[in-house]
């Protein structure tokens, strides 16, 4: 019983009794012999504590089964986002810790690694968050289907939000960019954005079937596929009517789209969110960037006055993508401008400052946005400058 290590290897391993009295070898994952210490002890007491509470001893399954299985289980009536960042989440975790790792074996230590290589790749901590959050509802399901006792993720704090001050989009700007992207599908989920605070993966999944007319709501379906009902503002009930009027022809991808209403979605469907953001950068910089600026970089190559082109519009490229963003990142930092920092989520944000400022309560701005904590919306409240009427149109752009 104790700690060893391998000539091939730098980590320590532990060798003690399981629950069923038999002795096993197990690596802790760590070269740190205090941690491995500590990791050994915990070990010998989740063994010791299953004996004699009588549990049997958890079946062997491997990491990239029980990915399998788990997403099998998801994909029954859940959003095709969500299940997409499920896959996300479990796909880094098990190339961080090994597909062959069992889950039973899995640990907070090997939770804890894996945020720190996703901090070591510079994601966000909202991305971290994220992360962390999809990885302990996928290992609460492994405890409700007998594949873990405890859930070694909730031990694990997620990285701290840094505080930063909300961007909120003037209205004459809100007005230029619904004017300049008229016409296109990315229009469209500029209007719903600024109207209904929608985040672009509900715009995506919104259906003829979800506007409920006669009861003045939008249902959407909002993260973790929670449900929520969203007011038809005037503004939203004249976007929502001109899309089912719509019937494009310049196009014949939206042409498609709308051809005999065989698709039941409202809003122009793509198969990567991280478009939309790209596309809203397409707008901004067909309006902002003229005459300001001349790129010269080896890795993008753009003019002074070049307008962005509608099938950059449409469908980037992947090399497009990467290369309108390092634009976007390189004249922030050179210009200092802040236009040239307007992202899509900035529409929500604007949203609920005019929401607010135009009286409407705080308490059913959370339930429009689908805040769980009514803390995320209070950031909002100090830009509250009005006290209107409570359901007057919060956006008149």
């Amino acid at each position: 019983m104790g700690l060893f290590q391998r000539a091939n290897s730098d980590k320590w391993y532990a060798r003690f009794k399981n629950a069923n009295g038999q002795w096993v070898n197990r690596s802790t994952g760590t070269s740190n012999k205090q941690l491995a210490k500590e990791i050994l002890t915990k070990w010998e007491y989740d063994a010791t504590q299953v004996s004699k509470t009588g549990r049997k001893e958890l079946p062997s399954l491997p990491c990239y089964e029980f990915m399998e299985k788990y997403l099998q289980h998801r994909e029954k009536g859940k959003n095709s986002e969500t299940v997409k960042l499920d896959r996300l989440a479990l796909e880094e975790f098990i190339k961080n810790v090994g597909p062959t790792t069992l889950i039973k074996h899995i640990s907070s230590q090997d939770i804890e690694q894996y945020l720190e290589t996703l901090h070591s790749r510079d994601l966000s901590p909202y991305t971290l968050r994220q992360r962390l959050t999809h990885l302990k509802r996928a290992l609460n399901w492994a405890i409700e289907s007998d594949l873990l006792y405890l859930n070694p993720a909730s031990k694990v704090s997620p990285p701290p939000i840094p505080q930063q001050s909300i961007l909120e989009i003037p209205r004459k700007d809100i007005r230029l960019l619904l004017d300049n992207s008229q016409g296109t599908w990315i229009g469209d989920y500029i209007a719903a954005a600024a109207y209904g605070g929608f985040r672009s993966s509900e715009i995506t999944h919104i259906k003829e079937d979800d506007i409920h007319w006669d009861d003045n709501y939008v249902s959407v379906v909002g993260k973790f596929d929670k449900r929520r009902s969203v007011p038809l503002f005037p503004s939203l009930k004249t976007l929502f009517t001109r899309i089912l009027e719509y019937t494009p022809t310049s196009d014949p991808r939206i042409t498609a789209w709308n051809n005999g209403k065989n698709d039941p979605f409202l809003f122009y469907q793509v198969n990567d969110n991280s478009l939309v953001s790209q596309a809203f950068k397409g707008i901004v910089r067909s309006i902002w960037s003229k005459d300001k600026y001349e790129v010269t970089s080896s890795e993008i190559k753009r003019t002074t006055g070049e307008m962005i082109s509608q099938d950059e519009l449409f469908i980037p490229t992947e090399e497009e993508k990467k290369r309108l963003g390092r634009s976007i990142k390189k004249v922030a930092v050179e210009h200092h401008d802040e236009k040239d920092r307007y992202k899509f989520h900035d529409l929500r944000h604007t949203f609920a400052t005019n929401y607010l400022r135009n009286g409407g309560s705080i308490e059913k701005l959370r339930k429009i946005l689908g805040h769980k904590q009514i803390s995320t919306t209070l950031k909002y409240e100090h830009l509250v400058i009005n006290d209107l009427q409570e359901d007057e149109d919060p956006v008149t752009y």
